[in-house]
């Protein structure tokens, strides 16, 4: 390698001739330094010999750096070529005349070769700044040939031929110059102009009191075409106001009573404040802010005073509509009264607990209508039982409400419409319509005394619902129960369970964590223990972790990938709540072992009626 830079200096030509006839091989162009590599190439970073750039070294090409100007931002670039790309910048920069003092707030930017200052160029500088700027190319193996060069930065005062500032003179601002020569301020202040900038006003020069003047006005601060307000005033753009009394410039100088007081006569400023001394017909101050006097007009949400709402069906009761008429003396709701209630009451003056429509005329005392417009519609004469009922024709008639209304035995009961007398039975029990069920005491119907009925049980089979894992119990009460006073049910939202060890009450089979989905299936417990957080109950289901397992004898006793407890026989889906998971065989009514147990394959499910169909409303039965 060395050979072909003496070729590139002229040395030793005839051997050239015959080194140029013999090819390269790969080693030639692999290299460790600059010398490695024939003239006017360098060496990179990869051990690679690449022709430099411009065919020389690096060099810096860049002859003067422009002036710095006190005040404003600096920034100029420097210039190489040659050598091999990319180039890294370094710099110093110095006091020309005390190389002792380094510019601090001077960088160069080190890819980039861009020179800037970290913000506006300070006061206190030297004239003049030394800046040694050197470049590094990537050469001789990445680590370079350098060029270096000095630069002078010159630092000026200014930068045009004048230099402008306001002065105090003769009692006033004025707008002046000194002139700027070759970059600094010189020569005597030269007045120009008196000043006409708020900020610069006056016999100091300083910023007007925005409050008593808004204009500099041959120097000298102004209100509008007057000379700036007194203490006791205020200047607004038409002059000098007292903001306390003025009624157009009322509190400040955009406040105009007469335009932001509206629906009120009598206006006034009184200490800042406007004022009215009474509103217009029809007009209300609602808000009790009279600077906006009265402010609402009547309407239908505030129609004879504020708040007198048509609309507010907890002050005009049972309307059906209503609106505020305009077309009298005075405002006046107007109503329509919803069905099955009127306006009974005939007194000119209504209170606020009788607006509207007060009176209920679906009861026996008003049945239809109002009893003092019309007697009949009072029951307690009728002949057809002294109770307001529907006649079946869309209206009402007075008929039986009681067995005292029916000339029938007394273990039957009045229902239905018009004196509709049905036998006591698991439907009609305690009451008309009032079915015997788990909850109430249990699914038979029972006399316990002459005339007098009461829902039983006769097993505890009766107040478990189909659900053969319910904690409900019969005897001895002959009344179904969970414990104690507490009656559940049966339904799987309301089912009796254990709710620790030793008390039973009703609980929600689909979220309770110790009963999730049948009853003593505690979620918190899966896992022999090995569970380090309660597990959550979520339609029934537990779930379940690597150290959560499913509980066995649920509906759900596989876990899934996702978390989720799960029945494998059961299409990989939960089983219905209150129903058990059985491997081969579906989901069950019975626990898993019981003889024959009947089970339910998917997409099959239980009814509580007992039966396995496609398609049920649960605890219903079967469609």
């Amino acid at each position: 390698m060395t050979i072909w830079r003496m070729i590139g200096l002229g040395i030793m030509t005839v051997f050239v001739f015959g080194a140029c006839s013999q090819p390269l091989g790969e080693d030639d162009l692999k290299c460790e330094t600059n010398e490695d590599c024939k003239i006017l190439y360098g060496c990179d970073p990869n051990g690679d010999c690449l022709a430099f750039v411009h065919d020389k070294p690096v060099v810096i090409i860049t002859e003067t750096l422009k002036p710095a100007l006190i005040g404003d931002d600096y920034w100029d670039t420097v210039s190489a070529e040659g050598g091999l790309l990319p180039y890294s910048w370094s710099a110093t920069f110095t006091d020309k005349n005390d190389s002792g003092v380094t510019i601090d707030w001077l960088t160069i930017v080190a890819d980039a070769g861009r020179v800037e200052s970290s913000g506006p160029v300070p006061l206190s500088v030297p004239e003049e700044i030394s800046a040694v700027i050197s470049v590094h190319d990537s050469s001789n193996a990445g680590e370079g040939d350098l060029d270096s060069e000095t630069f002078i930065i010159k630092v000026n005062e200014c930068a045009e031929d004048k230099v402008y500032s306001y002065q105090p003179q003769d009692g006033a601002c004025w707008f002046g110059w000194r002139a700027c020569v070759d970059g600094k301020i010189s020569g005597d202040w030269t007045a120009d102009s008196k000043s006409s900038d708020v900020n610069n006003c006056g016999p100091a020069c300083a910023s007007c009191d925005l409050q008593k003047a808004n204009l500099c006005v041959e120097g000298i601060c102004m209100c509008a075409a007057e000379a700036a307000c007194d203490a006791a005033r205020a200047c607004c753009d038409s002059g000098c106001k007292d903001l306390t009394s003025d009624l157009n410039f009322c509190g400040s100088c955009t406040t105009d009573c007469e335009v932001t007081v509206v629906g009120a006569v009598g206006l006034s400023c009184l200490a800042g404040a406007c004022q009215y001394t009474s509103c217009t017909d029809g007009n209300y101050d609602c808000n009790s802010d009279e600077s906006d006097g009265c402010e609402v007009a009547a309407g239908d949400t505030n129609c004879l005073a504020c708040d007198d709402d048509c609309t507010n069906p907890n002050l005009y009761i049972h309307a059906a509509t209503a609106a505020c008429d305009l077309g009298g003396a005075d405002p006046v709701c107007l109503i329509t009264c919803a069905d099955s209630f009127g306006d009974c009451q005939t007194d000119d003056i209504q209170t606020p607990a009788t607006l509207g429509c007060e009176t209920a005329i679906d009861t026996a005392t008003n049945c239809g209508g109002c009893s003092d417009d019309n007697p009949a519609l009072d029951c307690a004469d009728s002949f057809n039982g002294n109770a307001c009922i529907d006649d079946g024709l869309g209206g009402l008639t007075c008929g039986c409400v009681t067995v005292d209304n029916c000339d029938i035995a007394t273990d039957q009961l009045c229902c239905g419409v018009i004196a509709a007398c049905v036998p006591r039975s698991a439907d009609h029990c305690t009451a008309c319509f009032e079915g015997c069920t788990i909850l109430n005491g249990g699914p038979s119907c029972v006399e316990i005394n002459e005339g007098e009925y009461e829902c039983q049980c006769v097993d505890d089979i009766d107040c478990k619902g189909g659900y053969d894992f319910s904690e409900a119990e019969c005897p001895p009460s002959n009344l179904c129960n969970c414990q104690g006073a507490i009656s559940c049910a049966g339904t799987v939202d309301d089912m009796c369970c254990y709710i620790d060890a030793s008390n039973k009450g009703c609980v929600d089979l689909n979220t309770d964590e110790i009963n999730c989905g049948v009853c003593n299936i505690d979620c918190a417990k899966i896992g022999d223990g090995a569970c380090d957080a309660d597990q959550a109950c979520t339609d029934g289901v537990c779930g379940c972790s690597i150290n959560c397992v499913c509980p066995d004898d649920s509906g759900a006793p596989d876990c899934a990938i996702e978390g989720v407890c799960v029945c494998f026989a059961y299409d990989g889906e939960p089983c219905p709540i209150g129903t058990y998971c059985c491997p081969g065989q579906g989901c069950c009514k019975e626990v898993c072992g019981t003889p024959s147990p009947t089970c339910c394959e998917p997409p099959k499910e239980w009814c509580s009626s007992g039966e396995c169909c496609d398609s049920c409303e649960p605890d219903i039965g079967c469609l």
